[in-house]
């Protein structure tokens, strides 16, 4: 099974928070990239990529990282206040998934910077506060990048055979949930679609999110993406 043999293989020695550097270095370079880029079409292709990078990240984050910190630490608001963010970060990267069709409209730029602002925010976050107490928590951090190592590429596939975004789309429109436990969102929306996410939760852990990468250099190439991201190969 291609997840047992990731999590077996001796070449995965990255601890937890090499992984998600990773994946920050490579998102806040797309970023850089959108803003030195001109063309429409490589613009269009930027927001999308971006998209699904930072779903896929996101995921490994609420789903694995975040719950084994938690349950290693007295005091979890920093952790809480991560899940917050992620709310705001996800209702962003929904409105670009649809304005993206529009990546020629005046203000599109302007909402590309302001949501670039909101995740490096929320890195700055995760790379202090957080990584810190991960640190300090006594957690096996190589075994949790492991985990997190085959989990993002288990994602990365499903990602690639999402052909029509119905699973993006989900996990866009869900609210998140801080801790697993309480969701963030409110009491009309928690009795119509905590259920729901629930649901969309235990495909995805059933699923086989990002090909392995380096720091610096990464420039994942993906596929598909939901809304009007989907069919451009990116």
């Amino acid at each position: 099974m291609e997840i047992a043999r990731l999590l077996s293989s001796p070449a995965v020695n990255d601890d937890a928070l090499d992984v998600l550097l990773q994946d920050h270095a490579a998102i806040m370079e797309l970023f850089y990239r959108y803003e030195r880029a001109s063309d429409q079409r490589e613009k269009r292709s930027l927001v999308c990529r971006i998209i699904r990078l930072l779903t896929v990240h996101m995921r490994i984050e609420e789903d694995l990282f975040y719950p084994a910190l938690a349950k290693a630490l007295a005091n979890r608001a920093a952790i809480d206040e991560s899940y917050v963010a992620h709310i705001a970060i996800r209702k962003s990267m929904a409105r670009l998934n649809e304005a993206v069709a529009n990546v020629q409209s005046s203000d599109f730029d302007a909402q590309v910077n302001g949501f670039a602002l909101l995740v490096e925010h929320h890195i700055a976050l995760k790379e202090g506060t957080i990584f810190d107490q991960a640190r300090a928590s006594g957690l096996d951090l190589v075994a949790i990048g492991r985990q997190l190592h085959a989990y993002r590429t288990a994602l990365q596939y499903r990602y690639d055979l999402d052909n029509d975004g119905t699973e993006l789309e989900a996990y866009l429109a869900a609210p998140a949930l801080v801790g697993k436990a309480r969701p963030v969102a409110s009491r009309s929306e928690r009795s119509r679609s905590a259920l729901a996410a629930r649901q969309t939760d235990r495909r995805a852990k059933r699923s086989s999110v990002l090909r392995p990468t380096r720091r610096s250099r990464r420039t994942n190439s993906g596929s598909q993406l939901s809304g009007l991201c989907k069919g451009e190969t990116i």
